[in-house]
């Protein structure tokens, strides 16, 4: 027995048919409108960053899943930039760079690839993040 691949399978009718036409034809392409829109919308340009760790995440699922390393190898060179980005960022650029995401992610990454510098990595943002935090 082996999964079926997603191409090769669509909704011909019916509710979820509906929904998907409804997405393709509508609610993707205002979203995309949305994000090209510099008067509406700075997410965009911050996008590929603040969507890292979501895809770190996917990609270790993925692989585990499926053995495939298609997504694995994105979402690796995705992290390696993380990590030489916070390696020469400045303090302040750095705390105010991280995402809550890429914490998870990174840990996904290091349980699945066993890189050292990814718990490094995981380690030195929640030590930047915790400078921010005011103590009481």
């Amino acid at each position: 027995m082996k999964s079926i691949d997603m191409g090769d399978v669509q909704w011909t009718s019916g509710f979820w048919a509906e929904r998907f036409k409804v997405c393709k034809e509508s609610m993707v392409p205002y979203m995309m409108g949305e994000y090209m829109n510099p008067d509406v919308s700075h997410a965009y340009r911050n996008f590929e960053t603040y969507n890292m760790g979501h895809l770190m995440t996917a990609a270790c699922l993925h692989y585990r899943i499926t053995g495939k390393k298609t997504l694995l190898d994105v979402a690796i060179k995705a992290t390696d930039f993380l990590y030489n980005f916070y390696k020469r960022a400045s303090a302040e650029l750095a705390r105010n760079a991280i995402c809550p995401s890429h914490y998870m992610g990174i840990v996904e990454m290091y349980r699945t690839t066993r890189d050292p510098r990814y718990l490094e990595l995981a380690k030195n943002l929640i030590t930047i993040r915790n400078q921010g935090i005011e103590t009481m």
